[in-house]
């Protein structure tokens, strides 16, 4: 059981997973419902998932990956702390985020480096960007929206 779920669950090949506010986040079998693991994390925006790792932004700003399987730690960036970055999305071979300046940032999903950052019109991105297989939009708060290819 997990409470105070902020976001949407998300689906990760035969797990769905989901994290809470001042929570967890955890995976559980989609057939059996049986938790597969958790871990002790706080988000306020969410997570999204492939088939190897979870990708959450946490309640301080970090983003971090975790094994889809075991839940352990691939990697953790806390480059964009002050930025209060939203829910990551996947693109490609990237998770990309944006954040109350109105930049919108890609890291690798296999090192998490930042690699690429897009300034918009210098308003905050509050909604989750939206996006597909090569690319996203987001719209800011001073009603800009912004289209780009992420390479």
């Amino acid at each position: 059981r997990i409470t105070d779920v902020i976001s949407s669950p998300v689906l990760a090949g035969n797990a769905v997973c989901a994290v809470a506010y001042q929570g967890r986040v955890a995976c559980f079998d989609v057939n059996t419902g049986n938790q597969q693991w958790s871990r002790e994390m706080s988000s306020t925006v969410g997570l999204a998932a492939d088939e190897r790792q979870i990708y959450v932004t946490d309640t301080l700003g970090r983003i971090q990956a975790l094994s889809r399987d075991s839940g352990s730690s691939m990697w953790l960036t806390d480059k964009l702390m002050t930025r209060s970055p939203t829910r990551p999305v996947l693109v490609d071979d990237f998770v990309v985020v944006a954040d109350v300046e109105g930049f919108v940032h890609a890291l690798r999903k296999d090192t998490g480096a930042l690699v690429g950052r897009m300034n918009t019109d210098g308003s905050a991105v509050r909604g989750d960007p939206a996006s597909n297989a090569t690319g996203l939009v987001v719209q800011t708060v001073n009603g800009g929206v912004y289209g780009m290819a992420v390479k």
